[in-house]
This record gives structure tokens, C-alpha cells and sequence, in this order.
């Protein structure tokens, strides 16, 4: 059935059946908002603690993650990532994913917000910033600006606030297919920095696939035989993620210190970085629960929309970062912002999705 952005509250529960549980597979670099308030608070910090460690790990002992060859952790660390985005594919949701695949204008709208709205909200900023560090800083806001959006911890929120589930279950496989296109095409299109320039682009593309993509799709075929054991193994498969996530940062970190940083990694920069991207996730929040409202779109989808369109993923974020910079210190600048982003989207959204009802009549048209 076709969707329309205006939609009486009557026919609201026609667009599709909605399951409201919270059992979605958990991102393990986005700890899941539905487990119980203190062991979830434990896990986050765990892991944001981890990240800023992993920093400090690089430039106390630089040497074993800067090295290069075949068996080095640099390797290893690209094999863990394809291994991270096998589990995905293992966990997805078929009965979700198909039962979401016909909202057509839902998805169109959150990928234009993730690949268009927030790339130009930043891009215009290249000539305001003329100085050599405010440009460095710009390169990686631009950078977050430019990634997919999270791949399942906006559907976990989406489930806890009582949205429309399906279709961010679509969505957060959609996001990191176009992502492996749309990210470099756009770090090419900034015209500094990216190794290869526009001849390396498809080469980039490719890459991104074989390391990103194609262990997804094995995972996800292979869901029918493995999902029930991946599920259950949840809690081991997060950690080993998070750890391959730690040590992506490790070795970007490593190589920038072996180097030399770039200059923009000052106190007052990180700060101004900081701000930035904050005020970034409040302005892109703030137009989509006002284009929500103005169209009327009904609150499940609205909720959806804002908690998949607002999002980027720390996951493709490392990754990306490693692929399209490779060894230059530049790699460890544009993670710097990813990984600010992370924190405030969690924090926010989460505090979000837990009071949603209390001021939803702020935000969504009345049932």
C-alpha cells in the first residue's frame, strides 16, 4: 500500500502491523537503551571509557599498532570488522525487515535527511573556515556528517518508544548499503585529504563492500541456521565487538602519534569540536520533529524518522575512517567527532525514547 505523509489517525494502524517488543539485535558499539537502567548506564560507560583508553593506549605504545604487514593488528583489525558486520547480518530480522520494505516514502525521507540533509548542513561551512585547524575540524564533522546511520540501536529505541519497527529495521540495512557509495563520494567531493582523489573512488567503494557489505549479506543468508545461536551469544558477540572497535581506534590513533598528530589537537579545538557536533544533532532533531509535525506524518512514524534520521554509526565511522585515509594522521582527526557524536546521540536519545510519552503532544499531532 502506498504511504502518504497525511494520514487519518483511524487508518494509522493499516500502514503496518507494528510488533512492539524490544528483543531487536542490540549494535554492540551502541549498548541497547531496553536492558535494565543500571546494568545498560554500566555497559555505556564501560565502553566510552574504553574509547578515550584506547587514545591513551596509542600514545603510551604507538609501535605494535602502527606497524604494517599482513600479520599485524592493523589486519587483524580490518578481519574483525568484517567479522563485526558478519554478526550483524546474522541477527537481522526477516519477518521485520519485509514486513517494512513497502513504506517507500519513510525510507526515502530518513536516507535524504542521513545522506543529504546533514552533508549540506556542514558543507557550506568549508569557505566561512579559513584557518588551517578550523579546517581540520571541519574535515571531520564533515566526515560524521557524511555516514550511515546506526544499525541497530535506532531500532532498539524505535521499539522502546513505540515506533514503527519494520521500518527501521529497513532502514538501518539501507543506510549502510548506500553509505558505502555515498560517504566516499562525498569525502571525495571536499577535494583535500582523501587518498586517490576521484580515481580512487570506486576502489574505495569496493573495498568498503568486501569489508563491510558482503559479510552482512553472507550473515544475513546464513540467518535461518545460525540467527538462534547468534542471539544467544549475544553478550559475547557485543563485547568481541566492542573490542574490535577499541582496537580500529588503537591503530588509527597509533599511526597519527608514530606520524605526528596534526596540529588541530588542542584542548580549545576538541572543545570547539565538541560543541559542534552538539549543536549539529540538536538542529538536525529540531527540523525533523518540526517537518514531522507540519506534515502531520503520525506519531510511530515520526518517532521512527527521528530516532533512525539523527543517528550515525561509530561502526562504519572506524571503518571508513581506515579505508578512505589509510595510514595519514588525518585517520584518527575525523574519528575524533564520531566518537563525540556517539556519546551525546546515546545519551539524548535514549533519555529521549524514555520520556517520549510525558512530552509527545509537544511533538506529534494529537491521536
Amino acid at each position: 500500500m502506498t504511504v502518504s505523509f497525511r494520514q487519518p489517525a483511524r487508518s494509522r494502524e493499516r500502514w503496518v502491523r507494528r510488533p512492539m517488543n524490544n528483543n531487536f539485535p542490540v549494535s554492540p558499539t551502541e549498548a541497547s537503551p531496553s536492558a535494565p537502567p543500571g546494568r545498560w548506564y554500566r555497559r555505556i560507560n564501560l565502553f566510552l571509557v574504553g574509547l578515550p583508553a584506547a587514545i591513551f593506549l596509542a600514545w603510551c605504545f604507538p609501535g605494535p599498532g602502527s606497524r604494517a604487514g599482513l600479520f599485524t593488528l592493523s589486519t587483524l583489525s580490518l578481519v574483525g570488522i568484517s567479522a563485526v558486520f558478519f554478526g550483524y547480518g546474522l541477527r537481522t530480522d526477516w519477518d521485520q525487515f519485509m514486513a517494512g520494505i513497502r513504506l517507500w516514502r519513510m525510507h526515502l525521507l530518513i536516507q535524504f535527511i542521513t545522506f543529504l540533509l546533514f552533508p549540506l548542513l556542514i558543507f557550506p561551512w568549508k569557505w566561512v573556515l579559513v584557518q588551517d585547524t578550523a579546517q581540520q575540524i571541519w574535515l571531520g564533522i564533515f566526515f560524521l556528517a557524511a555516514l550511515p546511520s546506526t544499525i541497530s540501536s535506532s531500532a532498539v529505541l524505535v521499539s522502546m518508544a513505540g515506533g514503527n519497527l519494520p521500518l527501521a529495521v529497513v532502514n538501518a540495512g539501507l543506510s549502510g548499503l548506500i553509505g558505502i557509495l555515498a560517504t566516499p563520494f562525498w569525502m571525495v567531493l571536499t577535494g583535500s585529504h582523501f587518498e586517490g582523489g576521484w580515481g580512487a573512488l570506486g576502489l574505495a567503494s569496493l573495498r568498503l563492500s568486501i569489508i563491510i557489505f558482503l559479510p552482512m549479506l553472507v550473515g544475513a543468508a546464513l540467518t535461518p541456521w545460525l540467527g538462534v545461536f547468534a542471539r544467544r551469544h549475544e553478550r559475547f558477540l557485543r563485547m568481541a565487538d566492542q573490542m574490535v572497535v577499541m582496537l580500529i581506534v588503537y591503530t588509527s590513533f597509533s599511526k597519527s602519534f608514530e606520524r605526528g598528530l596534526p596540529a588541530v589537537f588542542t584542548v580549545t579545538a576538541l572543545a570547539a569540536a565538541a560543541v559542534a557536533v552538539s549543536v549539529l544533532f540538536l538542529v538536525v532533531a529540531a527540523l525533523i520533529l518540526g517537518f514531522c509535525r507540519l506534515r502531520q506524518i503520525p506519531k510511530p512514524e515520526t518517532l521512527t524518522v527521528f530516532f533512525c534520521g539523527s543517528t550515525k554509526s561509530l561502526s562504519h565511522g572506524v571503518v571508513m575512517a581506515k579505508v578512505l585515509f589509510g595510514s595519514q594522521p588525518m585517520a584518527a582527526l575525523v574519528i575524533v567527532p564520531v566518537m563525540f557524536y556517539h556519546f551525546i546521540q546515546i545519551t539524548a536519545l535514549s533519555l529521549a525514547a524514555a520520556v517520549n510519552q510525558p512530552f509527545s503532544r509537544w511533538f506529534f499531532p494529537p491521536e
